[in-house]
């Protein structure tokens, strides 16, 4: 009885054969293709909207896990991301949607409590944004709402260190060698030092009389840029902390053949894949800096202005260096083979570098 079971169940694993090209059930299939099939086409209808639960499923235990963590209400967030508040707002009009502001106003001044009110804030702007623009907010936008979450990013957190390091470097040596004023050595530090840094373009004080030590530190602040994803100039922090991280693991393999060591960032390793393309991003961007530079020198154009130009216009910083296009001066004065080389620099810098080069390539007008 046994080895009846047996051999029946073999046959049904061999889909009826019982040896090669001996078949006692010919046709038989054991896989239940059409059955599961049928099972098949009757779920891919509600296909979709279990993706979306899953989805939110996940959503919601990622602020519950993290919420603590970043200071985010997590009740308030689960009513914003169930889109409950959202959906009852898809019924109004759009002079009933824009009274709603009005009221809410209204019970912020009965109540004086915005934590009651954020939830439909949220649903009335999203559901406004959707309305005009065609655009809808994303859910994880709500986490980024919060200040704390903000700040905890290594990211920002490395900014604002930077910036911090930038306008006290300036401001202590504005006070040892341009003025006695603490006032005026802040708020002259602080404006060009952040509008060269992020790339604002604007300078309230000609600090190429600061001194020579300013003119190579302006320079090179000019080379790091703001946070990635912001409209900020130059390379990013982002990209500095990876380089960072590289050299510090290789400086550690070096030190212990033996061990192991991966670049991190943010306590998480980063794929080999991100290291390769942030240091052909710093290769290719230092090559293209040489090249405008000595581009802009075959114009005619001194050292000075050539190198602080180039980095200028691909670091999209605003102003350079010397008496030409310096904080006092622009760049009206160039030769027009210039303004075009700086012109056509400024857009590669613009779209990061890779988005341009690439449609230099053969491959990419072949396929």
């Amino acid at each position: 009885m046994i080895k009846y079971v047996y051999n029946k169940i073999k046959n049904f694993r061999n889909l009826g054969s019982v040896k090669k090209f001996i078949h006692t059930q010919v046709g038989f299939n054991s896989r239940l293709d059409t059955i599961q099939a049928a099972i098949l086409l009757r779920k891919i209808k509600f296909l979709d909207a279990n993706n979306k639960k899953r989805k939110l499923k996940y959503t919601l235990q990622i602020i519950e896990e993290n919420g603590s963590k970043v200071g985010v209400n997590t009740h308030l967030t689960n009513k914003i991301v169930n889109h409950a508040l959202e959906n009852n707002l898809k019924t109004l009009t759009d002079t009933e949607l824009r009274n709603k502001t009005f009221q809410l106003k209204k019970q912020y001044q009965q109540e004086q409590d915005l934590d009651s009110l954020i939830a439909q804030s949220f649903a009335i702007t999203r559901e406004a944004s959707l309305r005009t623009l065609g655009l809808r907010h994303f859910d994880v936008q709500l986490i980024g709402g919060s200040i704390k979450s903000f700040i905890s990013d290594p990211q920002v957190k490395a900014f604002i260190v930077t910036t911090g390091i930038i306008i006290f470097v300036l401001m202590v040596w504005q006070i040892n060698y341009v003025t006695n004023s603490y006032e005026f050595a802040l708020r002259k530090a602080a404006f060009n030092g952040v509008s060269i840094l992020t790339g604002t373009g604007f300078a309230s004080d000609n600090y190429l009389m600061w001194g020579s030590f300013p003119v190579t530190f302006f320079f090179l602040i000019g080379l790091i840029g703001g946070c990635a994803g912001s409209t900020t100039c130059s390379i990013k922090i982002f990209r500095f902390q990876l380089l960072f991280a590289s050299v510090s693991a290789q400086i550690n393999r070096i030190h212990s053949p033996n061990g192991i060591f991966q670049p991190r960032y943010n306590k998480k390793p980063v794929a080999e894949d991100i290291i390769s393309s942030v240091m052909a991003f710093f290769v290719l961007f230092m090559v293209s800096l040489a090249v405008l530079a000595v581009a802009l020198g075959m114009t005619g154009l001194d050292a000075v202005t050539s190198i602080s130009g180039a980095a200028s216009a691909l670091a999209n910083i605003g102003p350079g260096l010397g008496a030409e296009i310096g904080p006092d001066g622009n760049f009206s004065g160039l030769n027009d083979t210039a303004k075009w080389l700086l012109a056509a620099g400024m857009l590669i810098g613009r779209l990061e570098l890779m988005a341009v080069y690439v449609l230099l390539t053969a491959t990419f007008w072949r396929g």
